[in-house]
């Protein structure tokens, strides 16, 4: 853990344990004062509602398995062309197109999910929580 000292909590979970990284008081900020320079914003009904909107089309069931860690995949990726004495291959930048207006570029995302939401979707597996340690 970074070579230092830290404060933990330890709590059994399941066969082994958790164990959760606690703060030390200077190590944590008061909110005091963070906040009170801002105000209350003027909300615009319909914006509102098309973020209700892609909320709604873009809700489904959250399956982890779906996601992998890209970076790690590339890193090792580039470890073993190393030990395999090949050159990495470097990507090249990507220009991101600039968004005029986050309405319109809302607007269209919305007009996107509809047109996947009508497809069907697979049911999500329930997620298995992964202990820290096992006994």
């Amino acid at each position: 853990m970074a070579g230092r000292e830290r404060i933990v909590a330890l709590s059994p979970l399941g066969k082994g344990f958790l164990l959760t990284t606690l703060r030390y008081p200077a190590e944590v900020r008061q909110s005091n004062g963070c906040f009170e320079s801002i105000g209350e914003p003027a909300l615009d009904p319909s914006q509102i509602e098309l973020a209700l909107r892609l909320i709604e089309n873009k809700a489904a069931g959250f399956d982890p398995a779906a996601f992998t860690d890209r970076y790690q995949t590339a890193l090792l990726d580039m470890i073993k062309a190393k030990l395999n004495g090949s050159q990495p291959v470097l990507a090249s930048k990507t220009q991101v197109a600039n968004v005029v207006s986050l309405v319109e570029a809302l607007q269209q995302s919305v007009a996107q999910t509809t047109k996947v939401k009508a497809l069907p979707q697979r049911a999500a597996k329930p997620a298995k929580r992964k202990t820290a340690l096992a006994a």
